[in-house]
């Protein structure tokens, strides 16, 4: 029954009405931060190639500068950010509609509760990649980096999705 109610067209109709409707809202707002996505999600291939770059000039971590650290850790969080912002950005559009529905309100508590844990999760996968900050620049052990990133993957695809949706029928009335 629940999983009915929660997959009904007319409940997700509602969602893209409210949606509309808070791009109506505050059109100017929602074209700057498409914008700003879209250049997110855009320059990823380039910080890519920046991160290994950076990567290879560090070879002694008493001697390298450590403005090649400060780089990696802000292109990691940078490469990190697209996904949290989208979230963030669509639970503020739901928000943003004159009169939302109780049913796009808990869709927009639960994507802005998800997104500081998607960054934090999408940024730790990024920290402790073969060429990440964790291995190259903080020299951390290959083991622990390999386990940590695969109990990271582990919580992303089974926590993120449980904890999306208990946030969202938390803040669900009936």
């Amino acid at each position: 029954r629940a999983v009915e109610w929660l997959l009904s067209v007319d409940k997700w109709h509602v969602i893209l009405l409210d949606a509309r409707q808070g791009i109506r809202q505050s059109s100017l707002r929602f074209a700057a931060i498409m914008l700003g996505i879209i250049i997110l999600f855009g320059v990823r291939g380039w910080l890519a190639r920046l991160l290994l770059e950076i990567a290879s000039k560090v070879r002694n971590i008493r001697t390298d500068k450590f403005r090649y650290t400060l780089a990696a850790i802000a292109a990691s969080l940078v490469l990190a950010s697209p996904w949290a912002i989208l979230f963030g950005f669509g639970a503020t559009l739901l928000r943003a509609a004159h009169n939302p529905s109780e049913f796009s309100l808990a869709l927009a508590h639960a994507l802005w509760s998800l997104a500081p844990v998607v960054f934090t999760l999408i940024w730790l996968q990024r920290l402790l990649r073969e060429n990440g900050v964790g291995r190259q620049h903080f020299r951390w052990r290959d083991w622990l980096t390999v386990d940590l990133r695969r109990m990271t993957t582990r919580l992303m695809v089974t926590f993120l999705p449980t904890y999306f949706v208990a946030v969202f029928f938390e803040h669900q009335d009936n």
